[in-house]
């Protein structure tokens, strides 16, 4: 009877417990939809503007479809990686000859410094057999000169000869120091 009684109430025959408990349990749900949502926007987000840093958010209506700027961009830029890609090739079968150019040129260099060293010792021993023969060759004047002063000692010198003596044993005594 009771029953009958809710029915011409209007009331149903679930509780206002259970009609409560469903409609806080679907406001949870759709909460935690939401938050879901809103996490998974915040992550579109971001990707877009990893993407297309300059993009404003939020993306509205008339951002989409307006991508062909996009993809003329994209499209010059495979065209520019394919064109840098070709020449990088090319240089690359180039710089081998370049390198080698540059080293028979190092090598010439080399060849020369070395020639050059070897000319200038060689200029250097002639120099020093020059320099022994010279001082041989004073050597046997200064014996020379010694010799005839020798000679000299037991006759009577004047005054001009005595000083031509002091001054050639001076400049004896000199080229012996150098």
């Amino acid at each position: 009877m009771d029953e009958g009684k809710k029915e011409l109430t209007g009331e149903s025959y679930y509780s206002d417990n259970d009609l409560t408990g469903q409609l806080r349990e679907k406001i949870r749900t759709q909460a935690q939809r939401l938050r879901t949502l809103e996490q998974y926007r915040m992550l579109c987000e971001q990707r877009i503007q990893e993407l297309y840093p300059g993009h404003s958010l939020p993306v509205k209506q008339e951002h989409l479809g307006s991508n062909s700027t996009l993809l003329n961009e994209l499209q010059m830029s495979k065209q520019k990686i394919a064109r840098l890609e070709s020449q990088l090739a090319q240089q690359s079968t180039k710089e081998p000859q370049q390198e080698n150019s540059q080293l028979f040129e190092i090598q010439e260099k080399y060849k020369q410094l070395i020639k050059d060293k070897n000319d200038l010792e060689e200029s250097l021993r002639a120099e020093m057999l020059n320099c022994e023969e010279q001082r041989t060759y004073i050597e046997v004047l200064k014996q020379a000169i010694e010799a005839k002063s020798d000679d000299f000692t037991g006759t009577k010198l004047d005054q001009q000869n005595l000083a031509e003596i002091q001054k050639t044993k001076a400049k004896n005594d000199d080229s012996r120091r150098d």
